[in-house]
């Protein structure tokens, strides 16, 4: 399957207050590597977070933004980020050529033991309570909401 739009798949903050997106990617199969104690451990399938407002989200959109450093913890060991999402902004936490949709909507019955989502857990936590999703209930989260970006609002 070929798709020439990228797919982008979004956490809002629809709520008028500041909230903590943390989530875990899976790990990289066979992408162990020996650290310096000679411990082996997993690699991870990292993808960059990017952000926008919500209201600059569409075809003549500015660019994805870098996530502000202050904002973000990254934990290389663990495959974990953890971001602050102020209100009315969308956090991008995966993009890809459509593969991942194409996988979950369109033939689950021939996915693979290495699911091209990269997105292990999922938690929001903020004035409206915490969620939290696990395996395949993240990508279910996402609903298409115009063209080719996949939301999951916390409201």
């Amino acid at each position: 399957m070929s798709c020439q739009f990228e797919h982008h798949y979004v956490v809002v903050n629809a709520t008028n207050q500041p909230v903590t997106v943390e989530y875990h990617f899976r790990a990289i199969p066979d992408g162990e590597h020996v650290n310096r104690y000679g411990v082996l451990v997993p690699k991870y399938d990292f993808h960059e977070p990017k952000l926008k407002r919500l209201s600059e989200i569409g075809k003549d959109s500015p660019a994805w933004q870098a996530t502000l450093e202050r904002r973000t913890i990254r934990d290389d060991a663990k495959g974990e980020l953890r971001i602050t999402l102020l209100p009315g902004e969308a956090l991008q936490v995966f993009s890809d050529d459509g593969l991942a949709a194409y996988e979950y909507e369109q033939a689950p019955g021939r996915r693979s033991k290495y699911p091209i989502f990269p997105i292990a857990d999922l938690t929001i936590s903020g004035n409206k309570g915490q969620v939290v999703y696990k395996d395949d209930l993240v990508f279910k989260q996402f609903s298409r909401s115009e063209s080719f970006v996949y939301q999951l609002r916390y409201e």
